[in-house]
């Protein structure tokens, strides 16, 4: 049984909302642990026992914003019905939009984008610890509506691909490179209706 950590759960938070600000601000080979203890309200010894350096730091913070995106697929468990599967997939892309779309979140994806050649960790770890476990958050949703009959098995794979397309498409390079605002509540709840009925249209197709 693990041991029960020593410091608070908002002790834990604290720290990681203040590594994201200071890594967006300045970026992961310039922030320091002091920077961000410091911002925390918290000692370097606690910063330390708690997530041990940088790297822990951001692979605790992409961990949280993963687990966060992943949550209304896995509360959904396996749909039985068309409706249900796309109730599913609308609740999800009003949950995945905005947290990607965060303006912290956006200056970090810039600067690991920025830093891609010299420092390439940060762009290594967001995709393999959160892009991808949301992407197979994803299709195991779909591969379980498959799996019980709701949609063909055949079209998985091409209906996370165009389900993202859609969603994000128009949104997230043009935030990136600072041309539009971040979407608000109405674009991004008309985004997931209209992300879902595009992968729900790919099911429908003849394999």
């Amino acid at each position: 049984m693990q041991a029960e950590s020593p410091f608070p759960a908002d002790t834990a938070n604290r720290i990681l909302d203040a590594a994201g600000s200071v890594f967006a601000e300045r970026g992961l080979a310039v922030a320091t642990t002091l920077a961000i203890a410091t911002r925390a309200h918290v000692s370097k010894h606690t910063l330390y026992k708690l997530f041990g350096n940088k790297t822990g730091l951001l692979l605790a913070l992409i961990l949280r914003r993963a687990e966060l995106m992943k949550a209304p697929l896995l509360l959904a468990g396996a749909p039985r019905s068309k409706d249900e599967l796309a109730a599913a997939l609308r609740l999800f892309g009003t949950t995945f939009l905005p947290l990607i779309c965060a303006p912290n979140v956006v200056r970090v994806m810039r600067l690991a984008i920025a830093d891609a050649e010299r420092a390439p960790e940060l762009a290594r770890q967001m995709q393999a610890h959160g892009r991808e476990p949301v992407g197979r958050a994803m299709q195991s949703l779909l591969q379980s509506a498959a799996d019980n009959g709701v949609i063909p098995p055949g079209h998985v794979a091409v209906m996370v691909e165009t389900y993202f397309g859609v969603l994000q498409g128009g949104v997230s390079m043009p935030l990136l490179l600072g041309l539009r605002s971040v979407p608000r509540r109405k674009e991004i709840a008309e985004r997931a209706s209209l992300a879902t009925r595009a992968a729900l249209a790919v099911a429908m197709m003849e394999p």
